[in-house]
């Protein structure tokens, strides 16, 4: 960020140490949270792998279930979009594929660009057959699964490269998306303090696997 304003620039100077002061301790804090959060994680990871099926990696068809509280048919339809976003991928039909992922994963992962999909996914992973393995990994609303992505043998008779990634199943407006790259999805948080006439705001934040990026914005308020 580049700020032009002069005034501006030496306020932000001067009020530098209160600006850093907010911000470390809204990092504690955030800390704190991410600590709590994983032991969650951690218990609830604990009380569910005695319920993980795991599918047989030649016979991508056979998925995992999601647990006791989950429907017949949120099942089926787990398994059914997982299938043919993979089955789409080995087509090569890239732009069906592309749009079975959520709209925030398309923004987050691949700049909102079908071009950056086909580079980054596509073309360094299906370059062959592929078939895949599922794991239910975490029960929640938006449920997620640990994928296995490998190399058909009874087509390739190679074994290859075995790619590890965590897909998100979202019901986005009706339809099942997936979310991919290990990207679980954005949290709008809309929290903010003020001290000393600076406001840091958190707005949200994007959510991966194994951590979480906060978009902040700090504002300066002048006195009338």
């Amino acid at each position: 960020m580049i700020i032009r304003n002069s005034n501006l620039r030496q306020n932000l100077f001067e009020n530098r140490y209160k600006i850093l002061a907010v911000i470390v301790a809204i990092i504690l804090i955030l800390c704190v949270i991410c600590a709590l959060n994983e032991m969650a994680k951690q218990s609830a990871n604990q009380e569910k792998q005695a319920n993980t099926i795991s599918t047989s990696s030649y016979k991508p068809q056979e998925t995992a279930v999601l647990g006791e509280n989950v429907s017949q048919s949120i099942q089926e339809e787990n398994t059914k979009i997982m299938d043919e976003f993979i089955s789409l991928c080995n087509k090569k039909q890239i732009e069906k594929a592309y749009a079975l992922l959520t709209d925030e994963c398309k923004k987050e992962i691949f700049n909102s660009k079908l071009q950056n999909f086909e580079k980054d996914f596509i073309e360094k992973i299906f370059n062959g057959t592929k078939t895949y393995s599922m794991q239910s990994w975490i029960n929640s609303k938006n449920p997620t699964y640990k994928v296995r992505i490998l190399n058909d043998v009874m087509s390739t008779g190679k074994i290859g490269e075995v790619i590890e990634d965590y897909y998100t199943i979202v019901n986005e407006k009706g339809e099942y998306k997936l979310s991919i790259n290990s990207y679980i999805g954005k949290e709008y948080i809309n929290k903010q303090t003020t001290k000393d006439n600076i406001t840091i705001e958190i707005i949200s934040k994007d959510i991966y696997m194994d951590y979480e990026i906060y978009n902040m914005e700090i504002r300066k308020q002048y006195k009338s």
